[in-house]
């Protein structure tokens, strides 16, 4: 019974979480980005932690969802508590990189900006749609749509 309590709730209701921030994502963010396209800004700079599935440079070997799963909820309880979003990236994250950022489509990049048409299409809608200062969760879907490689944990930093 401890066993459940201390265990097996914990990873049941973070689980509900992460399905929730999923739903919420598919269902009600792409319509909120389509509505509001000429609101957006041109640039935005953002930072991620990629929790990989797939395998990849990223990983070789690929890990089984179960895994990933674990880790992200890891992942998202750091951020809960409130370490440095970089931080957790370095230590974490299967694919680290400094903030980038990226342009809006037909806005030309400058020297070290990234073309939107060049990263995944979850990681454009979020970014461009997501208030300065929030993170939000791009769920896996392995169908090579918004996130083919894992879960994206995406901060906009500006």
């Amino acid at each position: 019974m401890r066993f459940v309590r201390k265990i097996v709730l914990p990873l049941l209701l973070l689980g509900a979480l992460v399905l929730l921030s999923v739903l919420v994502f598919q269902k009600i963010l792409p319509t909120e980005v389509q509505k509001n396209r000429s609101s957006l800004p041109v640039r935005v700079t953002v930072e991620t932690i990629l929790v990989a599935v797939e395998p990849g440079p990223w990983l070789p070997s690929g890990r089984p969802r179960s895994e990933a799963l674990e880790r992200l909820q890891k992942v998202l309880g750091r951020i809960a508590q409130g370490e440095e979003f970089g931080r957790i990236a370095k230590e974490m994250g299967d694919a680290w990189e400094p903030p980038f950022t990226l342009t809006a489509p037909g806005v030309s990049p400058a020297q070290g900006e990234r073309r939107s048409v060049l990263v995944e299409r979850g990681v454009v809608d979020c970014a461009f749609s997501l208030p300065v200062g929030m993170i939000r969760i791009i769920p896996y879907d392995p169908e090579g749509g918004s996130s083919p490689r894992g879960w994206i944990i995406l901060k906009r930093v500006k």
